[in-house]
């Protein structure tokens, strides 16, 4: 093609319908490989057109020209992404995705979405290059340029010549490796001589590297060796002997010319085969997304697939100094490599070595190239990897973990190498401090994957996670799924931070009251499936057999599952109802408020006046200061156009009143909807920023403070009217604020009929549930910003309830309902009667039975210990794993309350515990062997002289590098004890009196080099020393308050064991064994000092010293003993389960990953295990087997399905929605989700019974798995695309499974976590399908990912 046709080209395809471009690249990194062609087809007044351009036939301004002519033409690309990056890369034109065709062929179901087998599939033409094209191209060419240059470099070297036979065979014999020995040739010189020649092997990298870069920068030029990598090329240099660069650049070209001209000709045929075919698909998927009604699926995908491009354009920036966590973590797996040095000095990374240490015979010497490295473990198999011998996968380790040292240590070896090898692969991929992800959104499940590095595979280490940091001056967004909100005594309030200290409201059904109680208990389930309602005025996500509030229009209120509804216009969702009180206030003074919040002005003294140009409004304000006799100054005022103001200048007189119902600046306090008469204010607002919208009927109010409005929007649920708030989508023109309005109807209107179209209950959403039981049976929620009174969800405790929501079954929502123990129901449901059995029997049937604490016990949490009867459900708790003894935070996965269980009691020196009798317990088994194990509580009773230990800490992997100077933790401890504030604040005092703590102060100054001598004062002869050291003043302030309690910084800045070390020489005393007791009456102080004595492997216990008397405050006391492991002993005739049975409580439980919880009970602490369940997730009876032997039982395979067998005989209809799902697919031949995306499942047809399961295992999840998905890009292209947010001062870095990552500047980082929030909790997606999933976002904001 000629240079002046470009732009000709370029000006025909701007008058085409549709042209396809694709690109041929040296390789697959747009920063460092170049582009070798541009393709690119159209049709045109009936004709095919196809065009091959060379890019080096035109210069980068000569493109640049080109691309801008033709960037927002009609597009269609295959894999799209990948092209416009490139192009962008090398001329800086982003070009416009307008169709592709993988993202089409995605929609379709299509199972490959390459290019190559869609074309042998739909054409039956099988082009690939690589079968052709042996140099050129986008093909690896190794293959075949190693034929030609082998011929040319086989040189060799002599290593013994003319020698005897007898010496040559002694040199041969003595190489110790195969290769050596294959390198290695003896030649007979036929004069009794021998030689021995050796091929040549370069031994200088180094030199290597460098002969490869010049190879790869040579055939760049001029010849046409695509795919040629600089690894490529440096395996090919390895792979042939040479000694001159000069002799293999002459050669390559003189054995390549001939192949590159003859093959380019068939790289043009191939390369417009690509666009022609790209062109030809597009109509088949159109028919294919037609026929199964997925065009609105399709433009979906498509926006999100533009999105994605837009993201990878920009990268992400990742830290700088990024190396200081690499020597970090180098420091760190040093110390384990050199502990394991002494055991074998081996490859630690080598399996095969590793296993000989492990698995050979004990003290069995291990060789390694024929020297001994060690000794033998003797250790026993746990399983063996695919080749057939001893595994050393990290599941093996896990398992050693618990009975070798070495198992351990290596174990945390690879993980820390792990990391650290993380981290510098980000190095090598990083262009100019930046990574460019790639995200693909055509992954068969729905779900976005990502490469270039995987951000969904880093691992969750927030050294690792925090190199994803913002640049100075920014800061990084994260969002995560939530739900909803309820109706507090306080306002609205969201339930996973709901304040369950006070009172929620609730709706009687008959007198349509609404009042408020203390809920009777609060439910949090997660990953549970719900379906979705809306209309224009109601919002309800709920599970399929959540008992749904609905009147119909004979009057009847009745309550029943939502999957019953009769979505009709006979039948209504309740929207308001009445609150009835005591107004503080006449109802004079709520029109005023009314009147102030619409049109009122308050000047900085408090002086407040009105405005008013309309003759009703001055009407209007002269009645109701009138009616509350108030005097006024009445100004008139003339402006511009003879308009003619009136003011109305009342002065002080409301001030008062009107502050203590507006928070801020015109902006309603709650409190006013529930001290006000609500009727009154909604009446009287319509005659200020109200405005009719149907005459005499309705109401449309506006105002640019969305608070106002949802006080009003509270107002309306207490006194029967229903509103909704909307926001105006033009701003403020005055203060350039959004406008918000709600439409109401001043007499009432509490009910709306239900839109016909319902809910299809075939394609649930799988989402965390949050709800609560009250007295009456019904809560008041808002969802979207649409109120309506509900019954409650009734999702409480165990698994089992969650087979009761899904399944509807009679006998588990009585059993719940009536407040019975659901464990032992569902026991003797799937057993019959228990009575009779003997223990072993019992303890059989019972291994699913929960296990629970009583309501006093404390949990650890990451706001500090929490008794079980107060916690909320979602602040993150404390976890142990029983292999590394490592203490982590989490979220819970589920937490529950269980009512009147009967409770035993165990309490020693170091341990107390009040728990239920089957609650699985952690111990030490300290017989010959000693070794962790789970065993419920009343099984440790009865046997004998067996000596157990509890566990009573474990070790936080704290971040070292944030702790402070040693020294300074001395001094902050010191201070807590004995320290405290001048009157001024600006210095602080110590006093002393005995001449130990004088001594060991004088030698702390000593070694802060602080000069300080004491003035020595009164009777008692009191050292006191003054500091004003402002380092040293802001050192204290930071750790702790003016009290001397500790802050939370003290928790991970502080060493934990040198200030439990320090604090035991000023508040404490240290007996001769060691034990140190510290004394205080701020018991908060000694509980985070509790709580770094267990995160550091340090028992400790808390208890009340004395009483508080005569106004002297209660002492506590903590004591510890540094040296002392984490575990207490006791035997297991301390256990007695039998005295305490007939005690009944509220028990409580919490759910983690680990299985493993902290708690405390009388100050005393221990670890535990927590609840876990099986069948209802999906738990197979091989799967049972193996899950019971944590609990001490061995089941065979057909006891595991007898179990599963008579649980799912007691609640038969569990299995409904299973099988609905799969009658679906196998109707189908597909599931399809609420978007309206189908996953296509063949195999469902399959005679083979293997892949005939898998398809239907994938009928319960993928349309689940999809959806989810589409939530979230669907939410990230509009925050892409948005018009609200400020690009230019934030913008999105990725996605990282249902979490969106955007940067933004630090002045913009709370407005654009509020923009990002409302497009996560209101994707697009909802306005084109109904069958939504609710979403509301957690917003996260820190200097780096994972960093808050």
């Amino acid at each position: 093609m000629k240079k002046r046709d470009l732009m000709v080209l370029a000006k025909r395809l701007s008058s085409v319908e549709l042209f396809s471009l694709d690109i041929e690249t040296t390789g697959l990194d747009r920063y460092r490989d170049k582009i070798v062609s541009v393709q690119i087809s159209y049709d045109f007044n009936g004709k095919e057109y196809d065009h091959f351009i060379w890019w080096e036939q035109y210069t980068k301004e000569e493109w640049q020209a080109f691309l801008k002519a033709i960037a927002k033409l009609n597009m269609v690309t295959h894999n799209g992404k990948f092209d416009i990056l490139f192009l962008y890369v090398h001329t800086g034109v982003f070009m416009e995705l307008y169709m592709d065709t993988q993202v089409l062929a995605h929609v379709s179901g299509e199972v490959e979405l390459g290019l190559k087998p869609l074309v042998v599939k739909y054409f039956g033409d099988d082009y690939d290059v690589s079968k052709e094209i042996k140099v050129s191209g986008k093909r690896d060419s190794l293959t075949t340029l190693k034929g030609f240059i082998t011929k040319y470099f086989t040189g060799t070297e002599l290593v013994m010549e003319q020698t005897t036979k007898e010496n040559a065979e002694a040199f041969l014999s003595g190489l110790k490796t195969k290769a050596q020995k294959n390198a290695c040739e003896l030649i007979d010189n036929e004069d009794g001589t021998f030689d021995v020649t050796r091929k040549w092997v370069h031994k200088d990298r180094t030199a290597m590297n460098k002969l490869a870069q010049q190879v790869y920068d040579e055939l760049e030029g001029g010849i046409l060796i695509s795919g040629m990598s600089v690894e490529a090329t440096d395996r090919l240099c390895k792979a042939f002997e040479s000694l001159d660069s000069t002799i293999i650049l002459e050669t390559l070209k003189d054995v390549t010319q001939e192949l590159v001209e003859a093959n380019n000709k068939k790289l043009v045929v191939y390369g417009k085969k690509d666009t022609r075919y790209t062109l030809k698909l597009v109509p088949i998927f159109k028919k294919i997304i037609k026929k199964y009604k997925m065009i609105k699926v399709y433009k979906h995908e498509m926006r999100a697939y533009k999105a994605y491009s837009i993201i990878e354009k920009q990268g992400i920036y990742i830290d700088p100094n990024r190396h200081k966590v690499s020597e970090q973590l180098r420091a760190e797996y040093t110390e384990y490599l050199e502990e394991l040095n002494e055991v074998a000095e081996i490859n630690w990374n080598s399996t095969q070595q590793v296993a000989k240490v492990l698995f050979g015979k004990k003290g069995a010497p291990v060789i390694v190239d024929g020297k001994e490295v060690g000794k033998s473990l003797g250790l026993k198999p746990v399983k063996k990897s695919a080749s057939g011998n001893p595994s050393t996968d990290d599941e093996t380790l896990v398992e050693l973990s618990a009975v070798s040292e070495v198992a351990k240590n290596l174990r945390e070896y690879k993980r820390l190498t792990k990391l650290d090898t993380f981290i510098k692969s980000w190095d090598e991929i990083a262009v100019d401090g930046q990574i460019h992800p790639s995200f693909n959104i055509t992954a068969r499940t729905g779900r976005t994957t990502c490469s270039n590095p995987n951000l969904q595979q880093v691992p969750q280490n927030s050294n690792v996670r925090g190199i994803i940091y913002a640049r100075p001056g920014y800061k990084i967004i994260e969002c995560f799924s939530g739900d909803t909100e309820v109706l507090t005594e306080k306002g609205w309030q969201r339930f996973d931070s709901l304040d369950k200290g006070i009172k929620l409201a609730q709706y009687d059904c008959e007198s349509e009251e609404i009042s408020f109680e203390q809920p009777l208990r609060y439910i949090h389930q997660e990953n549970r499936p719900t379906f979705h309602y809306e209309d224009r005025n109601t919002s309800v996500f709920a599970t399929a057999n959540h008992n749904v509030l609905t009147r119909y229009t004979n009057r009847v209120t009745r309550k029943h599952p939502f999957k019953e509804t009769n979505f009709s216009r006979a039948n209504q969702f309740i929207n308001a109802g009445f609150y009835t009180t005591n107004y503080k206030y006449s109802d004079k003074y709520t029109r005023f408020l009314a009147m102030f919040i619409s049109d009122g002005y308050m000047d900085n003294y408090g002086n407040i006046s009105f405005g008013f140009r309309k003759q009703r409004k001055i009407d209007r304000c002269k009645h109701v200061l009138e009616e509350l006799g108030i005097s006024f100054k009445l100004n008139q005022y003339t402006r511009k156009g003879n308009a003619k103001d009136t003011m109305f200048r009342i002065g002080k007189v409301m001030t008062q009143f009107v502050n203590e119902y507006s928070e801020s600046y015109k902006v309603l306090s709650t409190k006013t909807a529930f001290e006000l008469n609500p009727a009154v204010y909604l009446e009287e607002a319509q005659y200020w920023d109200g405005t009719p919208i149907v005459k005499g009927k309705s109401v449309r109010f506006v105002s640019t403070q969305k608070k106002t409005l949802e006080v009003m929007q509270l107002m309306g649920v207490f006194c029967g009217i229903k509103m909704v708030i909307h926001r105006d989508n033009h701003r403020d023109k005055d203060c350039h604020k959004y406008a918000y309005y709600v439409n109401y109807k001043p007499k009432g209107d509490r009910f709306t009929c239900m839109n016909e179209q319902g809910v299809d209950f075939s394609n649930p959403t799988y989402q965390d549930v949050y709800c609560i039981t009250m007295p009456l049976g019904t809560c008041v929620i808002r969802h979207k910003g649409k109120v309506s009174i509900q019954s409650q969800c009734d999702l409480s405790q165990a698994e089992l309830r969650v087979a009761a929501d899904f399944s509807g079954d009679k006998n588990m929502i009585h059993a719940y309902q009536s407040g019975s123990d659901l464990h032992s129901k569902t026991t003797e449901m799937m057993f019959g009667n228990l009575e009779g059995l003997d223990h072993d029997e019992l303890k059989r049937k019972r291994t699913q039975a929960k296990s629970c604490f009583s309501g006093d016990t404390e949990i650890l949490t990451d706001k500090g210990f929490v008794p079980f009867n107060m916690y909320d459900g979602v602040t993150r708790v404390a976890q142990y794993n029983i292999e590394s003894q490592e203490i982590s935070y989490t979220e819970p996965l589920d937490f529950r309350m269980i009512p009147n269980q009967k409770i035993c009691v165990f309490e020693n020196e170091n341990t107390s515990l009040k728990l239920t009798p089957n609650h699985e317990c952690i111990i030490q088994v300290q017989n010959t062997r000693k070794y962790m194990k789970k065993i419920p509580f009343e099984e440790l009773a009865g046997h004998g002289q067996s000596k157990y230990a509890w566990v009573n800490a474990g070790y936080y992997n704290y971040d070292k590098n944030k702790f402070i100077d040693d020294k300074l933790t001395r001094f902050v401890a010191c201070f807590v004890a004995d320290g405290s504030y001048s009157s001024s604040k600006n210095a602080i005092r110590f006093g002393f009196t005995k001449k130990r703590k004088i001594d060991r102060f004088r030698w702390l100054l000593k070694e802060l080099g602080v000069s300080c001598e004491p003035k020595i004062q009164g009777k008692l002869k009191v050292s006191f020393f003054t500091l004003s050291d402002f380092k040293l003043l802001n050192l204290v302030k930071r750790y702790c308050t003016e009290d001397k309690t500790l802050l939370e910084p003290s928790l991970t800045e502080l060493n934990p064991l040198v200030y439990l070390e320090e604090a035991g020489h000023w508040d404490g005393h240290i007996n001769k064994f060691g034990l140190i007791l510290v004394s205080s009456t701020n018991k908060e102080t000694l509980d985070k000092m509790q709580i770094m004595a267990i995160q550091s492997g340090v028992r400790a216990r808390l208890a009340l010293r004395e009483e508080a008397h005569d106004n002297v405050s209660n002492t506590w006391e903590l004591s510890y003993n540094l040296a002392k492991k984490p575990l207490s002993r006791f035997e297991s005739r301390d256990i007695d389960t039998r005295t305490h049975h007939k005690t009944n409580y509220n028990v409580y439980c919490v759910t983690v990953p680990e299985h493993n919880i902290v708690i405390r009970h009388n100050g005393k602490v221990s670890i535990q295990g927590n609840c876990n369940f099986g069948f209802l997730y999906g738990m197979q009876a091989k799967s049972f087997v193996n899950y019971a032997k944590t609990y001490g039982l061995n089941l065979s395979l057909k006891e595991a399905e007898e179990f599963r067998s008579k649980f799912f005989e007691a609640y038969p209809t569990l299995l409904v929605w299973h099988r609905r799902n799969i009658d679906f697919a196998s109707n189908k031949g597909y599931v399809e989700a609420p978007s309206g995306r189908k996953r296509f499942l063949r195999d469902i047809w399959s005679d083979d019974w293997a892949k005939k399961s898998s398809a239907e295992r994938q009928s319960l999840n993928s349309a689940v798995q999809g959806f989810a998905s589409d939530c979230c890009i669907s939410a990230l292209a509009d925050i892409v695309f948005s018009d609200e947010l400020d690009h230019s001062r934030a913008r999105v870095l990725g996605s990282v499974h249902d979490a969106i990552l955007v940067e933004a500047k630090e002045d913009y980082a709370e407005e654009a976590s509020q923009i990002v929030k409302n497009h996560m909790e209101n994707p697009s997606l909802f306005k084109l399908h109904k069958l939504c999933v609710p979403m509301v976002a957690d917003v996260e904001i820190g200097k780096g990912w994972g960093i808050h």
